[in-house]
C-alpha cells in the first residue's frame, strides 16, 4: 500500500464539477438526530442526478469540504459521499434522482427516490435514526487510518471528519520502517513522526485522534501497529520485529499484526496484543489467527480501514472506504472515554471488530478476553446480533479454529442461547457474515475477540495447527545472515525465536502429561487427544433451554 495524506486547506484547485444548465432545481437538505438530538454535527450524503452522476453539495458557511471515493477494490466502487454539516444546498438538473444519507454504521440510513421539476427549490428534512441506543461502556475506534497532521488549524476538520463517522478514537499512523529520509513526505513515498510528536498527539483539545506507527517492510504492505509509545521506531528488516515490538513494549505501547500477518514469535510470547482481521471490507488472515489461539496465545481482534488521502486541498478521502467503516469496539468501564482506556481494552483482548453490527457474546458469563471456567463438559453461549439495517447472512460459533455451529440470520435482532460441550481448555468466538451490503456501507461482518475455556486438567492440543505455526517460525540461520539487521536485532530475534520453540515444546509435552491425570479427575479423555483435535458435530450444539 502507498501512503497518503489529508490536509484541510482553503483556496488552491478544486474538484472537477459540471457546469449546472439553466433550469436546474434545488434541494436544501437538512439532517436530523433521532427524536430529542436536534440537527447532527455532520453526516455523509450522497446525490446522484437524472444522469446517474454525483451532484455535489454546497454547505452553508462552516460546512464540511470532505468527501469520500469508494475505490474498484472494495465493495460499492465508485460511490462518492460529501460530507455536510447541518444545512446543505444542491443543485439537481431536473428529473428522478436517489438521494442516500448516512452517519456513522450504527444509524439507520435513509435512501429517498426524489423527482425535482425545472426551477424548483424543496426544502427536505432528514432524520437519521439510533440503530440502538448508545452504550457507555463501548469504545470504538478506526486503528488503521493513514492520515497525516500538520497544522494545528486543521483539527477542527479532522474532529468533524470523526464526528460523521461517530467513531470516538482514530490512530493515526506513519510507516515506521518504510520510510527513507528522516523528513516527512506529504504525499505518496513514505513519511514518519518525528522525535516528540508520537506524544505530541493525544487527542488533546477534543481531537479524538492520536500519532500511532504502522511498521513495514520495505517495499511491502503494513507487518505491524504500534499503539501508546513515545519514541518513533524504525527498522528494515523482518528480523527487527522483535526489537520494535520491544521498544514499543517498554514505553507501554500495545502491538497488533496487521492485515492479517501476525509476527508469531510475539504473539506467543504474550507481546503482541491482536490480530487485525477486518480491513479493507473483509477479514483477513483468520487462519493464521485460529492457528496461534490453537497452540495457546493469547490474541485479540482489531479493525480499521486503511484509510488514505488523496491530494490537498481537497480534503479528499480517496483510498478504500469512509473512515470507520471497519472499526474496533472495545469494552470499558461505563464513562472511561480516554485512549488509555482504549488501549487497556485492545491489549486484553476486550473488543470486537465490525463494520457496522453490534455482535455480543457471552461464555459462561464471560465476555470475550474474559476466561470461562468448565467442569460439567458443557457451558452456555449466549449470541446476540443487532445491525443497524437487514443484510442476512449467517451467525457462527468458532470452537478451537472450528465452525461448531451457525444460523441463518433473519431481521436486525437475533438471540441464541447453546450448550456447548466442552472436553478440554480452548477458546471460543462469534463470527457474523452478511449476505449483502446495507445502503451507504459495507457488506456487514463482524467478529468477536475470543472467550478462553479453563478446563482444569485438561489443556487443548492441536497438532495440525502447531505444525503450521512452527513452520511460521523464522529459521535461525535465515536470522543469523539477515544484511539488513543489526547485530542486536539479530540477538535478539535468535532469543524470541528460541523462546517460543522451546514454548511450543512444552505445551505439547504437557498436553501429552496431562491427559492421564485428567481421568483421576473424572473426566473421560478421548482416544483422539491431546494428539489430535476430536471432531466435534454440528448436531451436537443445540440451542439451549430459557
Amino acid at each position: 500500500m502507498g501512503v497518503g495524506v489529508l490536509l484541510a486547506a482553503c483556496g488552491g484547485p478544486t474538484l472537477p464539477e459540471r457546469a449546472p444548465p439553466r433550469g436546474d432545481a434545488e434541494l436544501v437538505l437538512r439532517v436530523l438526530g433521532a427524536e430529542g438530538e436536534g440537527e447532527l454535527p455532520a453526516a455523509r450524503v450522497a446525490l446522484l442526478g437524472a444522469d446517474g452522476r454525483q451532484v455535489r453539495g454546497k454547505p452553508r458557511a462552516g460546512g464540511l469540504g470532505w468527501r469520500t471515493l469508494r475505490q474498484a477494490h472494495v465493495a460499492g466502487a465508485g460511490e462518492s459521499y460529501d460530507y455536510v454539516r447541518g444545512e446543505a444546498r444542491f443543485r439537481v438538473a431536473p428529473g428522478p434522482a436517489r438521494l442516500l444519507v448516512t452517519r456513522g454504521v450504527e444509524r439507520v440510513p435513509v435512501e429517498r427516490r426524489l423527482r425535482f421539476a425545472p426551477g424548483e427549490r424543496r426544502a427536505l428534512s432528514v432524520r437519521l435514526p439510533r440503530a440502538w441506543a448508545p452504550d457507555p461502556g463501548r469504545l470504538c475506534a478506526d486503528l488503521h487510518f493513514h492520515l497525516g497532521r500538520f497544522e494545528g488549524a486543521h483539527d477542527s476538520d479532522l474532529r468533524a471528519l470523526l464526528e460523521a463517522e461517530e467513531l470516538d478514537w482514530a490512530a493515526l499512523v506513519d510507516w515506521a520502517g518504510r520510510a527513507g529520509p528522516e523528513d516527512r513526505s506529504r504525499f505518496w513515498g513514505g513519511w514518519a513522526w518525528r522525535e516528540g510528536e508520537l506524544p505530541a498527539l493525544p487527542g488533546g483539545g477534543g481531537l479524538p485522534a492520536f500519532a500511532a506507527q504502522s511498521w513495514a517492510r520495505a517495499e511491502r504492505a503494513c507487518d505491524m501497529h504500534l499503539y501508546g509509545h513515545r519514541t518513533p521506531v524504525r527498522g528494515e528488516s523482518e528480523h527487527s520485529r522483535a526489537a520494535i515490538v520491544a521498544a514499543a513494549r517498554r514505553e507501554g505501547g500495545v502491538v497488533s499484526g496487521a492485515l492479517g500477518h501476525v509476527y508469531a514469535e510475539g504473539a506467543l510470547l504474550g507481546e503482541v496484543a491482536a490480530s487485525e482481521v477486518l480491513v479493507l471490507g473483509r477479514f483477513h488472515g483468520l487462519e493464521r489467527w485460529y492457528d496461534l489461539l490453537d497452540v495457546g496465545a493469547r490474541l485479540g481482534a482489531v479493525a480499521g480501514t486503511d484509510t488514505q488521502g488523496g491530494a490537498a486541498p481537497q480534503l479528499l478521502v480517496d483510498y478504500h472506504a469512509p473512515p470507520g467503516a471497519n472499526r474496533t469496539c472495545a469494552r470499558v468501564a461505563p464513562g472511561e472515554r480516554d485512549r488509555e482506556a482504549l488501549l487497556a481494552a485492545v491489549a486484553a483482548g476486550r473488543t470486537t471488530v465490525t463494520s457496522g453490527p453490534r455482535l455480543e457474546l457471552r461464555v459462561a458469563g464471560a465476555a470475550p478476553g474474559g476466561e470461562a471456567r468448565v467442569s460439567s463438559g458443557a457451558a452456555r453461549v449466549e449470541l446476540a446480533l443487532d445491525l443497524p439495517s437487514e443484510a442476512g447472512g449467517r451467525l457462527l460459533l468458532v470452537h478451537d479454529g472450528e465452525e461448531v455451529w451457525s444460523a441463518p440470520v433473519e431481521g436486525r435482532g437475533p438471540r441464541h442461547a447453546l450448550e456447548l460441550p466442552v472436553r478440554a481448555s480452548g477458546w471460543v468466538a462469534a463470527r457474523y457474515e452478511g449476505a449483502r451490503r446495507v445502503p451507504g456501507g459495507d457488506v456487514p461482518l463482524a467478529h468477536t475477540s475470543p472467550v478462553y475455556l479453563v478446563v482444569p486438567g485438561r489443556p487443548g492440543w492441536d497438532p495440525e495447527a502447531a505444525a503450521r505455526v512452527r513452520a511460521r517460525l523464522a529459521e535461525p540461520e535465515a536470522i543469523r545472515t539477515s544484511g539488513r539487521s543489526t547485530a542486536a536485532e539479530r540477538a535478539l530475534a535468535l532469543a524470541w525465536n528460541a523462546r517460543a520453540r522451546a514454548l511450543l515444546d512444552a505445551r505439547e509435552r504437557a498436553a501429552v502429561e496431562e491427559t492421564p491425570r485428567a481421568r483421576d479427575r473424572g473426566h473421560a479423555p478421548t482416544e483422539e487427544m491431546p494428539r489430535a483435535r476430536a471432531p466435534r458435530r454440528r448436531e451436537r450444539i443445540a440451542e439451549a433451554r430459557p
